[in-house]
């Protein structure tokens, strides 16, 4: 017998069937797409759920599922920091998909975001991006909960990111 008839394989099976999402878990998609990055604790608050861990439990769901990636390192328990989440091109596609259903049905469900292809290209980014432009799209996240909470805008605030994709597809459908 030699040393490599000794190893453990562990492999991950896939289930056949998964429950579609719900709204709520869509509704955090769409967070991740608007801001780009999102902790549990702010996903609550955009989200109005008091419970941290219930949005914790769809976090992993979609990160499971692909939809959503997760950015932790073990230093950050040291620093007291969260994990940071973001949108996968696979979650974006699945947006991009929900909101040409909304198209085609003639408005008759809720509507997703449109997103372009050069949208889904940026998010590939997310995965190494530098711990300051997370921190930026934290606080852009935070100062917006602020705002929400004091003033009830919602639909008026933009983010860059936001605006700028949602210009390329004017553009490209021009």
């Amino acid at each position: 017998m030699t040393e490599d008839d000794n190893k453990l394989v562990v492999s991950r099976v896939e289930p056949k069937y998964r429950r579609p999402l719900n709204d709520s878990q869509l509704e955090v998609l769409k967070l991740l797409y608007k801001f780009r990055f999102s902790s549990s604790e702010l996903a609550a608050r955009y989200l109005g759920k008091a419970n941290i861990k219930l949005v914790q439990k769809k976090l992993k769901v979609l990160e499971d599922q692909g939809y959503a990636g997760k950015r932790y390192d073990k230093s950050y328990k040291l620093q007291g920091k969260a994990a940071n989440y973001y949108l996968t091109p696979k979650g974006a596609r699945l947006l991009r998909q929900l909101y040409q259903q909304y198209k085609d049905s003639g408005g008759k469900t809720k509507p997703s975001i449109e997103i372009s292809n050069q949208g889904i290209k940026q998010l590939y980014k997310n995965q190494t991006v530098l711990e300051d432009f997370i921190t930026h799209c934290l606080n852009i996240l935070n100062i917006y909960l602020k705002l929400r909470e004091q003033y009830g805008v919602q639909s008026m605030i933009k983010t860059r990111y936001w605006l700028w994709i949602n210009l390329t597809n004017d553009f490209a459908t021009a």
